[in-house]
């Protein structure tokens, strides 16, 4: 299941107000400085599986956000990987194949 948690709303946009919870529950994942989108997958508990704040181990770490250079399109895979262990390996090929041919860097 998905879910969308929309945090980082413009307070006077009544139409767009952030989810009540929303910004504490994003703190509490660690995506408090992160920037938007940041995107976190958690399990039927409500546990953290994997989110987009890459390890600064593995070099340009920080919030990949929407996925578009090709160190940010390996993240996400190795986070669906992560969340997403049922996907079949055709999935994550087009998956892959989507992000980049759409990523402004190709």
């Amino acid at each position: 299941m998905c879910s969308d948690l929309n945090t980082g709303e413009r307070a006077d946009d009544k139409r767009h107000s952030d989810i009540p919870g929303g910004v504490d529950l994003q703190n509490s994942l660690g995506g408090k400085d992160a920037g938007y989108p940041y995107i976190a997958a958690l399990d039927p508990r409500g546990s953290l599986i994997t989110d987009s704040i890459r390890p600064a181990s593995l070099g340009h770490g920080g919030n990949t956000g929407y996925p578009d250079a090709p160190y940010e399109i390996d993240w996400f895979m190795e986070m669906l990987k992560k969340s997403a262990p049922s996907l079949s390996a055709q999935d994550f090929a087009t998956v892959r194949n989507w992000l980049s041919s759409h990523s402004s860097q190709h």
